[in-house]
Parts: structure tokens; sequence; C-alpha cells
């Protein structure tokens, strides 16, 4: 199991890395998405989890480049937002899940458990439950 995330917060990259450990897949975090589409082709991700926020409309760049490319017509994707209604105007096929900032690591467990085959999901611990990123 594969997640590619794409996040230019730090502290977010950090809460992604420490709450999905426990689910078992490998995780690569990178802040931007320039150059990113290179890596998703090559390394063919389970699950891209993507801030659409990114500086100068990557995110959104990247996730219409993604849906256009064969292997991730279908790949589960999951939107960081800073608000819902950004995401409002695109395809309902251009994503699978949104999750809205800010959010637990319990929200994004819970957000990537649903998007990913046969996930095998810990209870996490409460100082886990309890950390929000904004």
């Amino acid at each position: 199991m594969h997640i590619l995330a794409i996040e230019d917060d730090a502290a977010i990259r950090q809460l992604i890395q420490s709450a999905l450990r426990r689910l078992g897949p490998t995780i690569n975090c990178v802040p931007s998405a320039g150059g990113t589409f290179a890596r998703f082709t090559c390394e063919h991700p389970d699950l891209i989890i993507l801030d659409l926020m990114l500086w100068t409309r990557e995110g959104l760049d990247f996730l219409r480049k993604l849906r256009a490319h064969p292997l991730g017509t279908h790949l589960p994707v999951l939107l960081l937002c800073d608000s819902g209604a950004y995401v409002a105007g695109l395809p309902r096929s251009a994503h699978q899940a949104v999750l809205n900032k800010p959010f637990t690591a319990r929200e994004l467990t819970e957000s990537v458990a649903r998007l990913l085959p046969n996930p095998v999901v810990d209870v996490l611990p409460p100082s886990a439950r309890l950390a929000r990123v904004s």
C-alpha cells in the first residue's frame, strides 16, 4: 500500500505521516506538486492526498492533469481544502473525498480508511484524537 501526499504546510505533512503510519502504508509527503506528476507515474500510489490550495493553483492543476492520465482516472484522491465551497465547481468524478481544514488525526485516518482497499485501522491514542491542525 502506498500513499502520496502533496501538502505545503509542514505541520500538516507531519500529521499525515504520524496519523497514517498506523494504517500500514508507505507514505511519501512532498511540499509541492511541481515535479510530482512524474513521481506519480513511477510510484503508482494507491491513494493521493492533495492540498488543493497549494501555491499558484498547483493543486488544482495537478488534479486536472491526474484525472486526464489513464492511471489517474479512477485513483482515489483525498482533497484537503480550507473550504468545501472551493471544490463545489469541480466535477464529481474529479475527487473521491474532501476533508476540510482544520481536521484531526482521527478524521484524516477515517477518510483515508474509507478510500483505501482493505485498510487496517488501529484505534488512535487520545493524543492523536485531540491533535488539530489549522
